[in-house]
């Protein structure tokens, strides 16, 4: 069955709404069960046996049907259901001449009260700007939604042999989110910061070959339970 501890840290361990920690739940009452549930930002895309799935062991599929979702506390969950409001949102983001939005999808919980509204929703933030430095090219400036959804990272690993070295750093700390290294006989050498939600990786140290070790949105899972969220990742892989 799966660690659902495991899954909240995936999901950032806190309520996505209210910013209750499942830690400080822990802390005070011994238990966060039945204090947080999985909120799906689409409830059409819930999968038809999600009970079931959600017993079972550590899986692709199981990760997968969690991205669909966001962590709320039982209360702000039931709070954001009786309202039922749901919203669409659009951030941009200014990279000298151009405009760069990231558009979301979520559910709204109104505070009449305090006259707030809270959005909450799956999607990661992907609007951070970096540097990225082709060999001894000029560096260009890119948000990482445009690495990541553009097919810019994908033309970078295909043609390797040609940038020999591809380095994509912060803009706001110049931390190193990922390096690409040319190694020869179409191969490449790959060094990312864990945090750096980029890429969808499955691994496996079985010798059976099945999967078990997930990166997904900037974190790393693994079967046995753990969670990483800093650190660094690097591997190989092989050109088309």
């Amino acid at each position: 069955m799966a660690d659902r501890s495991q899954l909240y840290k995936y999901k950032g361990n806190r309520c996505s709404s209210c910013g209750l920690s499942v830690e400080a739940m822990v802390t005070r009452h011994g238990t966060f069960n039945r204090m947080f549930q999985l909120h799906h930002v689409d409830p059409d895309a819930k999968h038809t046996s999600y009970e079931k799935l959600m017993k079972q062991r550590l899986s692709l599929e199981q990760i997968e049907e969690v991205d669909k979702c966001t962590l709320l506390c039982t209360q702000c969950h039931a709070v954001i259901h009786a309202q039922e409001i749901t919203a669409k949102l659009e951030l941009s983001v200014e990279i000298g001449q151009r405009k760069v939005s990231q558009c979301f999808d979520g559910w709204i919980k109104a505070d009449i009260l305090d006259k707030t509204f809270t959005f909450v929703t799956n999607q990661r933030f992907l609007l951070k700007p970096c540097e990225v430095r082709f060999g001894t090219k000029d560096p260009i400036e890119l948000c990482v939604i445009e690495i990541e959804k553009d097919g810019n990272l994908l033309d970078w690993l295909q043609n390797i042999s040609q940038y020999k070295f591809v380095e994509i750093l912060a803009r706001s700390n110049r931390q190193v989110l990922m390096q690409i290294e040319y190694a020869g006989e179409r191969k490449a050498k790959i060094t990312q910061a864990i945090g750096f939600p980029v890429t969808a990786i499955n691994m496996s140290t079985q010798e059976d070959g099945a999967n078990d070790i997930w990166m997904r949105n900037g974190v790393v899972l693994t079967k046995a339970g753990k969670i990483h969220t800093s650190g660094t990742l690097s591997y190989c892989c092989d050109l088309i």
